[in-house]
């Protein structure tokens, strides 16, 4: 279990535009960024003649990567991955999460 809240920054790279603004903010190293997916080992960013999207996921001092199906349930969540949030006013509710 966490002793804290984590902080975690997601940014979305979905064209070569949008590598231009990450390369020119300082998120990846390289405007032609190339690297791994850390979910699935797919390649992301600029390919040899496409550009496959990604996100840039930041944590402190550790970043990695992810293809955007990976981080689709937290960058385009539908109704069969969104949380449910508990009503505060329904006490049976609030036992069940508060344990």
């Amino acid at each position: 279990m966490l002793a804290r809240m984590r902080h975690i920054e997601i940014h979305t790279v979905e064209s070569e535009v949008d590598s231009i603004s990450a390369f020119n903010t300082g998120l990846i190293p390289d405007v032609f960024y190339t690297g791994t997916c850390n979910g699935c080992g797919d390649d992301v960013g600029v390919l040899d003649e496409s550009f496959e999207p990604y996100v840039v996921v930041l944590e402190d001092e550790d970043e990695w990567f992810l293809c955007l199906y990976c981080a689709e349930s937290v960058t385009d969540p539908d109704e069969n991955n969104v949380p449910t949030f508990v009503d505060p006013d329904d006490d049976e509710d609030l036992e069940t999460f508060l344990f």
